[in-house]
């Protein structure tokens, strides 16, 4: 017997958007990959200036593991933005949606995350994980404030 296997799970990640208008994929994989497997990240980008349109989908390949990123990511903030992370819906990846339809995670934000996000980052940019060092602190910051509910 095996245990029944894992959906996938698609976030949307929006509020991508001025200090962040930059981001790549690469940036995103960092950011979200210490919570699971990720299966593919989509950054919508315009095609004229490349810059991101403001959202993203990044899809896990275990709905569990999606959840507690979106639970521990919603609210965060990166670079002086606030992210908006919650379930992808179907209707929203058959083209422009906005975060209208999208169902944001309720789940407890964590506010200590705020706290260390808001400080100045490496390179002089605002809270954006530049290495392994600033995800090993997120991830030690999201193990000391999850546990009693």
């Amino acid at each position: 017997y095996t245990a029944p296997r894992e959906t996938p799970l698609r976030l949307y990640v929006g509020g991508l958007t001025d200090s962040l208008a930059n981001i790549s994929e690469e940036e995103l994989k960092k950011l979200f990959s210490p919570f699971g497997e990720i299966e593919f990240i989509d950054l919508h980008r315009d095609p004229y200036t490349n810059k991101c349109k403001g959202f993203a989908f990044v899809q896990f390949k275990n709905a569990s593991e999606a959840r507690e990123a979106m639970t521990a990511m919603n609210g965060f903030q990166l670079a002086g933005k606030e992210l908006k992370v919650g379930i992808a819906t179907s209707d929203m990846q058959m083209g422009e949606a906005g975060p209208t339809a999208m169902a944001i995670g309720t789940s407890s934000t964590l506010d200590s995350l705020d706290d260390g996000a808001k400080a100045q980052g490496p390179n002089g940019v605002l809270g954006l994980l530049k290495d392994s060092s600033d995800r090993l602190a997120l991830m030690q910051k999201l193990q000391g404030s999850g546990g009693a509910a």
